[in-house]
Order: C-alpha cells, then structure tokens, then sequence
C-alpha cells in the first residue's frame, strides 16, 4: 500500500507543500519541491502498519472526499492493530517454551474467533489481566471520556460496540455494495478506530514496562474455553425446554423423557447455583459457572427434599431408592425463567461477547423461544 505524506518546503523564502508517497515497508521518505529543493526524513519506529493505513484512509477523507473507502481503511487499521499485537505477545509467551509459531499458525489462532468483538476481548486479555473490561473499570476517568465523547458507543460493552459502529458498516460497503455514507459517517468511524488504536498502545507500552503477565487467557477458563462451553450451556437449556415441552405430547416415551429433563435440570441447577467450583484431593475441577460469564449466582430456592432426589435417587442405585413423585411445578419454573434470565444475558447483556458466531446466536434465540414457551404452556 502507498501512504501519502505531506511536508513544508524547508528552502528560504519558499512556502510550497509538498507531497509525496512511500511505501508501508519503507523506513524513510524523499519529497521533491517545485523550487528544485529535496528533503528526506525518517518515518519513525513508532508508526505500526495500523497509523500508516490510517494515514491513508485520513488522505481519501481530506483530498478525495472518498468517505466509503475512509470507513474501509479505518476498520482495516485498527484490525491490523489487533493482529499485530496478538501475534506479538503470542511470540513473546512462546519463546518461554522455545518455540516460534509461524504467521501462518498465528493467523490460523486467531481466526478460532470469527466475531471481531471476540478478537478484540482477546487481544486486550493479552494485553491486560482483565482485559478490555477490567481496563476500564480500573481507569474511570479513561471509561468517562469515551462515554463523553463517543456517544454513540456504549461503554458497557465496548468491543461489540466498536464492530457495530465501525466493522459492520466496512461489511456494509464491502458485502453489500453500499456507497452512501458522508463525511460525518466517515469521521466517525475514523475516530473510533483511533480511539481502539490509543488504547491498545498504550496497554502494549505497559505491558512492555511489566513484562510478562497473567492474562485472562492464561487463566482458567481462558476467554477461548468460554466462547466454545457457551454452547454447552445452550444444550442444557434447550434440552431441558424441549423434554418438558415434549410430556405433553400424548404418547411421548414419557420415562426416558422424565430421565433425560432431570439430568439436564440437575446439570443447570448446579451451573446456576455453584459458586465454586468442585474439588476432588484438593484439587479445583473443570465445572462450568454462570459467574464465568459475569451472570449472577443465586439460590433457585428448590426444596431440600427434592434436591435429595436429584442427587440420590437420580443418578445413584441406592438402598434408599424409591419411585419418586417428580413435582414439576416444584423445580421447572425457577430453572427455566433463570435460563431465560441467562438467554437475555448473552444475546443482549454483557455476555455477547462470548457468542462465537451468527449461527450461535440464531440457536440461543430458538433456545430462549422454548424456555418461554414452556412458561407459555404451563400459565395458568
């Protein structure tokens, strides 16, 4: 890509700006005055691919009043930002272990999350224990000012804020052919992308002060294993909504569909009401909790004796067994609105950013449907 630069003549008595065009691969630039004067500088180490592509889509917004190939660019500068630092820090970790991953491995990681919100969790987690969102918890004025000054972002979740203001509007115009966006639009997305570029340097300077770091994809579960378990939790969910549904079926196989929502209502309890994980020798399990991702824990208020029943008879041949009454009404209402509960949270809260894909979204809209239908059915 060319990058245009422009410069005062710095020859006595000439005022002239010149302009000129380097490359992104090269160091240095020569600009040639109309007086005959020639001047060159250095471009400087801290001009990332992503300012220099900036400088580009600032040069079509000035010079060519292009505004559409300005979104374009802008949205292409601060992904190129996000790739440059992720493969930064992922070499810096992997030469602990004396290894070099390829661009192609590190292109292959990173595009295990297709959804460019989830990129950006990802990057800042690299660059910050608590990644974007504990950044600005722990910098309020920082979380203050964006909310001033870009109001059309929501501070609450900014990562999919920024693919909705910028990155689906350059899809817009890539995928579908749209060319009406002004100068306003343009400057917008500009801004925005300058903002998520400010940001991520200065992270990456401090980082650089502090060295290694735990990052929340260190940590267990890392930001990975969440966005791929989210569908698990899906399962549950929907299973359950579907068994309960289905015994009102006349002639449904009601005793494997009794043992099948049973199971799954036992596996949510647990997810909805578990504030730590399990232990076995002291040791800290694998178990998945609604706090992973950032949904409350609560008590569903379920009697003791039918907890006694999900953990003993269920699921163990005991002396004690018995053919129990499964009171419905008892333990289904408080799982299924906590599951709608916990739907709202993902597709419009704060756990959106753990969806992989549109694909997974259109499921968790299927999966929320049954759950409220399943109330639907059973008002009285």
């Amino acid at each position: 890509m060319r990058i245009p630069v422009t410069a005062k003549c710095q020859e006595l008595d000439c005022d002239e700006v010149v302009s000129g065009w380097f490359s992104a691969t090269e160091s240095s630039v020569s600009v040639s005055c109309p007086c005959g004067h020639k001047g060159s500088g250095s471009l400087g180490s801290g001009l990332t691919i992503g300012r220099l592509v900036m400088m580009r889509a600032r040069y079509e917004y000035v010079r060519i009043q292009d505004y559409s190939l300005s979104i374009v660019l802008a949205a292409m500068a601060f992904e190129s930002e996000l790739a440059r630092l992720h493969h930064k820090w992922k070499r810096i970790a992997a030469a602990d272990a004396a290894t070099y991953p390829s661009d192609q491995e590190l292109d292959d990681l990173l595009r295990k999350y297709p959804n460019i919100a989830n990129r950006i969790n990802l990057v800042f987690s690299l660059l910050h224990s608590r990644g974007l969102e504990g950044f600005l918890e722990a910098n309020a004025e920082v979380a203050k000012a964006i909310a001033a000054n870009f109001p059309s972002l929501d501070i609450r979740d900014l990562a999919k804020s920024i693919q909705e203001k910028l990155f689906w509007r350059r899809n817009r115009i890539l995928h579908l052919g749209y060319a009406r966006y002004d100068a306003e639009d343009a400057m917008r997305c500009m801004n925005i992308s300058e903002l998520g570029m400010d940001m991520l340097e200065a992270l990456d300077l401090e980082r650089n002060k502090l060295g290694a770091i735990p990052s929340q994809e260190d940590a267990f579960p890392s930001l990975e294993q969440k966005i791929k378990s989210l569908a698990d939790v899906r399962y549950e969910l929907g299973m359950m909504a579907e068994c309960a549904l289905a015994l009102f079926i006349p002639f449904a196989p009601a005793p494997p569909l009794l043992e099948s929502l049973l199971l799954h209502a036992r596996a949510l309890r647990d997810f909805f009401e578990k504030s730590e994980r399990s232990k076995i020798g002291g040791r800290e399990q694998d178990d998945i909790l609604s706090s992973d991702y950032g949904f409350p824990v609560a008590d569903l208020g379920l009697p003791e004796k039918l907890r006694e029943l999900l953990n003993k008879n269920l699921a163990h041949l005991c002396y004690a067994r018995s053919g129990p009454v499964w009171r419905f009404d008892e333990f289904l209402p408080p799982l299924v609105k906590k599951g709608i509960e916990f739907s709202d949270h993902v597709l419009r809260g704060a756990g959106v950013r753990y969806i992989a894909d549109d694909e997974q979204r259109r499921l968790w809209e299927h999966t929320e449907k049954s759950l409220r239908g399943y109330l639907a059915v059973t008002a009285p």
